[in-house]
């Protein structure tokens, strides 16, 4: 008989023993205590050996305090790169000063190490700022100094290395030399942040472009007459609301090049204007071409040349010139002319500006014969946007129209999009007709995202620090839906820290990994992860918000077998026996984060200590069930480490140490013997005691049963039921019913709810519980109607410890509770 044998038997004895009398109990237990005590110090007097220290010493290293240096240089796509300082250990060589045109991207790339070491330091941030940079204004002010002066940011990699694609979004810093500043703001894991925090700099060139921009007040022009021309000089940080002129050119002329002739217009209060004329004799139903032009040069402007495309065009004559052309179509017959009311053109240069479905685009226009007169009566006229009709007018008699209309073609890309007005067919007349453009706008939205595959629409995400969310999404037209591409966009932790950027693909889809900080506030149940799309040439900006559930605690609550586990202990019993090595083990138990929230969906590993390790997934509930045996290759009298981690995660572990024993043989007399015993006690004296215990807890037994006997109707249930899992159990309730052992079939169905309140209400101790306690602690779940708890309580100490007949009624009542409790299970917990 095994030792897990002889503890079943006594657990069945001992719940017979409660019903006895008082007197009965207290004399029995009273009498087992004095035996129990005397077996104890006889094991101990002839153990008799020192106590063995298992305790494995903690690893200990010599934390040195990390003196940080950072190293960073600058490239770009100039040709005045040169070797600007000396080359030393730790900078081989600084390549300054980079060339770049205002507003273009440039590189930094670099370094951060530990001196003492010379290792890199991975997976810290480091920010570029253009310009300017304190550590006070860090400190104090960091928004504005972030807003203003930051151009870029990324993180070290495993070796410290870096390599950060800056840009000055808004072209509005300075030009000339610069200084850029590469910035580690410091980590308090490395000591002291004043101590280890660092920045280095290094110098770019930059130069600023100027525009020329102009407009005309008609694109044809009836041979003979004339056309009114405008013209500007515009830095290449002019904006629609707030454009630049370049104030110096004043009282200098631009030079308007038209039909071989020269004018030379001076320029007054930033723009040059003068009426041009088309001589009779000019080659009709031909674009005659425009040009205006400047030589910026002869201002002296620091770092200031013409419309180059390229840092390669600087130093070459073409960076000295503002050109710009444009093409008159000159005409003679029936023409029709117009010009765009509203809205207004932001400025020279641009086309006026129009949102789908919400801008009311306003036309005029005139319609003359071949004489330039009207022709006396009505005319119908389409307008056409982007070639498409789009609305009807009607001439006046005198050959005047106008019309309004709002543009709500979803198929209207955004854009520059041209509008012209065409003489409707079957009026017997032909006109010459002009073109006009408007740039048509989008509003970007930012569809639901989802993160490692799932949309946030339906879930929060699961993360802790230190964890990489894979964020995915489309941006697409927020009027037609059409996908918006090349758009960038960024995500960003709580509002600071690190911005991860990327653009989308032609179909508007991005993907973004953004990295969890490595040091949340504990005290944050729902970190806010902010999506920013950046507005591009023609499309608005757009924003999406979702909540991320963060956790920095995983608590553990474990069980062997039945036996609860402390974290960092030392197992050498399982219920009061030893544990052998061929005992199958059974690791049961919930993780949950420091706010009671169950960690789901992530692999739990077992690994025991130079043996391996077994898996398996958590399920919603947080909850895991495995089991180990001898297969994994223990041996005895080894003391073993076993260490429950979830991903991989070593940072939130449950470790405590278990030895296995030999397994005890039999001798010639009877008793038992294990060779592998350590101090050599005298197994004839463990044998003895081992059988005076024994004896007292049958005789214990025996008069249990004798005095309470159980009905012939019913047997109590195998004690093996504690260790089959729910389906079993249901099994052999059908089996009870089948055999018309109803007594049998409701204690069955009371061990069905034990476990049902283990592995759904995480009330791990259930078995341990009286069913009146345990009553208690499922009603205050508020996930179970207590009347049913109630039945199932009745019904079971009715079936466990009465003599009269339990009938199919009876059974009956016990499983309608029990399959209550099932349904209410299956349903979301109530929030209270």
């Amino acid at each position: 008989m095994t030792s897990l044998f002889r503890y079943r038997k006594i657990l069945v004895a001992l719940d017979l023993v409660v019903s006895m009398k008082q007197s009965q109990v207290r004399l029995i237990a009273i009498f087992l205590l004095l035996i129990s005590i005397t077996f104890v110090s006889l094991i101990q007097l002839t153990l008799n050996q020192p106590e063995t220290d298992f305790t494995t010493p903690l690893k200990t290293n010599e934390n040195h305090e990390v003196v940080t240096h950072l190293i960073a240089t600058i490239s770009a796509d100039g040709p005045k790169e040169k070797i600007s300082q000396k080359p030393d250990s730790l900078n081989p060589e600084s390549i300054s000063p980079a060339v770049i045109l205002r507003g273009r991207s440039f590189v930094v790339r670099g370094r951060l190490i530990d001196l003492i070491t010379l290792q890199g330091i991975p997976n810290e941030p480091i920010w570029i700022y253009w310009s300017y940079f304190t550590w006070i204004d860090l400190e104090t002010d960091r928004t504005n100094l972030d807003n203003n002066f930051k151009v870029g940011e990324g993180i070290t990699d495993s070796n410290g290395n870096f390599s950060i694609t800056c840009v000055d979004n808004d072209h509005s810093k300075r030009v000339g030399l610069v200084t850029v500043y590469a910035v580690f703001p410091g980590d308090p894991l490395l000591g002291p942040i004043e101590l280890n925090r660092q920045y280095t700099t290094d110098t770019i060139e930059c130069y600023a472009t100027v525009q020329m921009g102009m407009v005309i007040n008609t694109t044809i022009v009836r041979e003979g007459d004339s056309f009114s021309v405008v013209a500007g000089l515009l830095f290449d940080n002019s904006t629609v609301l707030d454009p630049q002129f370049v104030s110096d050119a004043n009282g200098h002329d631009i030079t308007f090049d038209w039909l071989g002739s020269l004018y030379n217009i001076a320029i007054i209060a930033d723009i040059a204007a003068t009426i041009l004329a088309v001589p009779m004799g000019t080659t009709i139903g031909v674009d005659h071409p425009l040009e205006g032009s400047f030589n910026i040069s002869t201002l002296g402007l620091a770092y200031t040349v013409g419309n180059i495309i390229t840092e390669a065009e600087l130093g070459t004559s073409a960076a000295d010139w503002c050109n710009v052309t444009t093409n008159i179509f000159i005409y003679t017959g029936a023409g029709l002319v117009f010009d765009i009311d509203e809205p207004v053109a932001p400025g020279i240069g641009f086309y006026p500006e129009v949102v789908r479905g919400n801008t009311t685009v306003t036309l005029s226009g005139v319609l003359s014969d071949s004489g330039g007169s009207p022709f006396g009566y009505s005319v119908d006229l389409t307008v056409f946007v982007a070639g498409s009709p789009t609305i009807g007018v009607t001439t006046e008699n005198n050959g005047n129209f106008s019309i309004s209309f709002i543009i709500n073609a979803t198929n209207l890309p955004v854009g520059d999009n041209s509008i012209t007005v065409d003489v409707d067919t079957g009026q017997g007349i032909t006109a010459i007709t002009e073109t006009e453009y408007i740039t048509v706008l989008g509003n970007s939205t930012i569809l639901t995202p989802s993160v490692n595959g799932t949309s946030v629409l339906f879930e929060y995400p699961f993360a802790m620090p230190n964890e990489t969310l894979q964020i995915s999404g489309t941006i697409s037209d927020a009027y037609s839906s059409a996908a918006v591409a090349n758009m960038n966009i960024s995500a960003q932790w709580e509002g600071s820290g690190l911005v991860y950027e990327t653009y989308t693909s032609p179909t508007g889809a991005f993907l973004i990994s953004l990295l969890i900080p490595s040091t949340v506030n504990p005290t944050l149940r729902n970190g806010t992860v902010n999506l920013f799309s950046s507005s591009n040439q023609y499309y608005t900006p757009s924003n999406y918000s979702f909540l991320v559930d963060v956790f920095t605690e995983a608590v553990y609550t474990i069980t062997l077998n039945s036996t609860i586990v402390i974290d960092d202990s030392e197992i050498t019993t399982i219920g009061g026996e030893s544990i052998y090595i061929n005992s199958n083990l059974t690791f049961n138990g919930f993780v949950m984060d420091q706010f009671g929230r169950p960690i789901k969906s992530r692999t739990i590993t077992i690994s025991i200590s130079g043996l391996g390790s077994i898996g398996e997934t958590l399920n919603d509930s947080g909850y895991f069930s495995i089991a180990i045996n001898q297969s994994l290759g223990y041996t005895n009298d080894t003391l073993y480490t076993i260490t429950i981690t979830f991903d991989a995660d070593t940072s939130y572990d449950f470790n405590f140490d278990i030895t296995f024993l030999a397994v005890p043989v039999e001798t010639t007399n009877g008793g038992t013997s294990s060779p592998t015993e350590p101090g050599g006690f005298d197994m004839a004296v463990i044998g003895i005691l081992i059988a005076m215990v024994s004896l007292i807890i049958i005789v214990s037994v025996v008069y249990a049963f004798g005095r309470f006997r159980k009905s012939k109707k019913g047997i109590l249930p195998d004690p093996d039921a504690e260790l089959m899992d729910l389906p079993s159990i249901m099994k052999q309730i059908a089996e009870a019913d089948k055999a018309k052992d109803y007594r049998r079939g409701i204690v069955l169905s009371f061990r069905a709810f034990e476990l049902m309140c283990m592995q759904n209400l995480r009330i791990l101790s259930a078995r341990d519980q009286s069913p009146r306690e345990l009553a208690r602690l499922v009603a205050s779940t508020n996930r179970i109607p207590v009347r049913d708890v109630t039945m199932l309580v009745m019904r079971y100490e009715e079936a466990r410890f009465s003599d009269h007949r339990i009938t199919k009624n009876q059974f009956n009542h016990a499983m309608q509770a029990l399959e209550n409790v099932q349904l209410a299970l299956k349903q979301d917990p109530k929030v209270t």
